[in-house]
């Protein structure tokens, strides 16, 4: 389960509450199998008013301090895991590639040993010697795979990376997580030289599996599968977009936290021989497998009398921060007294603001004049390849249904 909260943070009597209700209800309901909580608590148990926060992962990369990395994702798992959420949707092992991209400031940078060996740092302080602990948690390595290269430089556009340059530069982090032992890890929004990760075999289970030796459960991102059909439109409906996902990849859990329409379909697509059961088998063993190892089948609720709450937010762990912080602080030469904020730098930045918004106008007009199935037929006399999809930006009125010319080509 992948739940969010809304305006402010809730405080660890509120955490402890919530988990433990829903943990009630799970350990009461159906199947009786305790729950698993993950959350994007990515520098820091963000989530948690008064915990301690930590830098941004690039300000944490700045310091090149292995030992520092460590302890922020050991009390952040600590801070976590004493709430009821043992599963930390981080680190993120993108590279920051492409300068334009709205996360860089989320990723370790742009050098993968850099980001490898950071990476392995905050793992194994995240997960300790044992999941079991009342204060580790599981660890996700993301976005799997090439999801800081973007070519427009927009978040969630396709990428274009030869495979000679993916091995060489965008697997090694993820690699390096393996071999570190990382439990999770979880797909990305993008697609990579016209292929969407989430439908993936060669990405998801050959490479992922096979090559890379990952043996642990991989989660999707937020919606992705349903994103098959409604963003990247290789499947014509969502029950399709399902049957692809498990037909072709490892994918063992699908992250949308509201509807069933996941399991709705899985049941339909078992029951009509699309999905065999073994796939089932599969996903469910690698899901219990972690619960295991969290421990949550001897201990699934949190403790609220743990003496270790108090240290939520303590001094020392703000100690730990306020040490990240002064060892990220970067100074840059400017041996040219260069002035930045000149005349000329100043008129080409509001000219560049303006002809961005004027240009934006029209675009958006254009795209109010015609349909998903014209567009198809315009870029199709104009660019080397078949379009997939419509233009990746904003979309105007409801989401397009995939034309005859998109469903026709093919997945």
């Amino acid at each position: 389960m992948c739940l969010r909260t809304t305006g402010r943070a809730l405080n660890v009597t509120q955490w402890l509450s919530l988990t433990s209700e829903i943990q009630t209800i799970f350990l009461e309901e159906g199947s009786k199998i305790p729950m698993v909580y993950g959350i994007d608590s990515v520098h820091g148990a963000i989530f948690i008013e008064g915990a301690t926060y930590f830098p941004q992962q690039l300000g944490a990369a700045a310091s090149f301090n292995r030992d520092l990395v460590s302890q922020m994702g050991s009390i952040t798992a600590k801070d976590s895991r004493l709430v009821g959420t043992p599963w930390i949707f981080g680190p993120i092992l993108d590279l920051a590639t492409e300068p334009r991209w709205a996360r860089v400031y989320e990723t370790f940078g742009e050098d993968p040993y850099v980001v490898g060996e950071l990476g392995r740092a905050i793992i194994s302080g995240m997960q300790g010697a044992s999941l079991a602990s009342e204060t580790t948690a599981a660890a996700c390595m993301k976005h799997f795979l090439g999801y800081g290269e973007p070519r427009t430089g927009k978040d969630r556009n396709p990428n274009w990376i030869p495979d000679r340059f993916l091995y060489e530069y965008f697997v090694p982090p993820f690699q390096a997580a393996v071999d570190g032992g990382v439990a999770t890890a979880m797909e990305s929004y993008n697609d990579i030289n016209g292929e969407p990760v989430c439908a993936s075999e060669k990405y998801l289970r050959k490479l992922l599996r096979e090559e890379m030796g990952f043996k642990g459960m991989l989660v999707t991102d937020w919606a992705e599968i349903k994103d098959l059909n409604r963003f990247h439109m290789i499947a014509p409906t969502e029950k399709d977009a399902t049957r692809i996902t498990m037909q072709r990849t490892s994918v063992d859990m699908s992250m949308v936290a509201i509807g069933l329409t996941f399991f709705d379909y899985m049941m339909e697509l078992v029951a009509e021989g699309a999905v065999p059961e073994s796939r089932l088998d599969e996903s469910v063993g690698r899901i219990l497998q972690l619960k295991e190892d969290l421990n949550l089948f001897e201990n699934p609720m949190p403790n609220p009398n743990s003496p270790l709450l108090s240290t939520i937010g303590g001094a020392a762990d703000r100690q730990v921060a306020l040490d990240l912080c002064r060892e990220s602080v970067t100074l840059l030469e400017n041996p040219n007294n260069v002035t930045f904020l000149s005349f000329f730098f100043l008129l080409s930045f509001f000219l560049s603001l303006f002809l961005s918004f004027f240009l934006s106008f029209l675009l958006l007009l254009l795209l109010d004049l015609v349909t998903a199935s014209q567009w198809c037929v315009v870029l199709s006399r104009f660019s080397p390849w078949t379009p997939r999809r419509p233009p990746v930006f904003w979309w105007p009125g409801p989401v397009p249904t995939p034309c005859p010319t998109c469903v026709a080509a093919g997945p």
